[in-house]
């Protein structure tokens, strides 16, 4: 499952999602506190900084997005829910 990263500026939360194939609805999986995973977090904000760049580098925002997906995996296992 690829899973969708967002930071709640309000917050300074990463908003984890996901999203069936054939859907366009987004659900919410969880939300992580910066100072409880301040890796994903800051590897999150990288990967928001890439996609709002003009002209979009789209073979590093694929692999700071499979950075963000290894992590999280990470945090799952470490949580034991991988």
């Amino acid at each position: 499952m690829n899973y969708l990263f967002a930071i709640d500026p309000q917050t300074e939360k990463i908003v984890v999602s996901n999203s069936s194939k054939r859907s366009f609805k987004i659900e919410t999986v969880e939300r992580i506190a910066k100072n409880n995973h301040a890796i994903l977090f800051h590897a999150v904000s990288g990967l928001t900084l890439i996609s709002r760049e003009k002209e979009i580098n789209i073979p590093l925002f694929k692999a700071m997005d499979a950075a963000c997906q290894k992590i999280y995996l990470s945090h799952l296992d470490s949580k034991g829910k991988g």
